[in-house]
């Protein structure tokens, strides 16, 4: 009778451990799907809001490149760095672009009449606009 009691209470060990491992299992399953349709989710985001950043308007001084962005998204969007001809350039003033709005930066630098420049302007997002511009 004793045999009989201890297998009972090694089989509701085993039974314990087998719902402990399939509570895990199916809390992973739920976990990963969540992750899946969540990172989906955001490259979809990300890709339609990088479709709306428009180069509006720019404008080249001695000292100066003038860029007009439009965001015709509904995320905030914020000009964290710009190139010249690969070069780091300094940002006379940080711009953040809210939602359906142009935003303005200003390059500073030394710019020659009849020279080509190419700038790049990095986004908060990750992305960038390149463009031309001549003085």
């Amino acid at each position: 009778m004793k045999k009989l009691l201890k297998t009972k209470k090694a089989v509701s060990k085993i039974i314990g451990v087998l719902a402990i491992i399939i509570v895990f299992i199916v809390t992973g399953s739920i976990y990963y799907s969540y992750t899946v349709a969540y990172v989906g989710n955001m490259k979809t985001t990300f890709q339609t809001q990088m479709e709306k950043l428009l180069l509006e308007f720019v404008d080249i001084n001695s000292t100066h490149i003038i860029a007009s962005v439009r965001n015709n998204g509904i995320m905030d969007v914020k000009i964290i760095d710009a190139y010249v001809e690969g070069v780091s350039n300094i940002l006379l003033k940080g711009v953040l672009i809210a939602g359906k709005s142009i935003g303005t930066t200003y390059l500073i630098g030394m710019y020659s009449k009849g020279v080509s420049y190419a700038v790049k302007l990095m986004f908060s997002l990750g992305t960038s606009i390149t463009f031309s511009v001549m003085y």
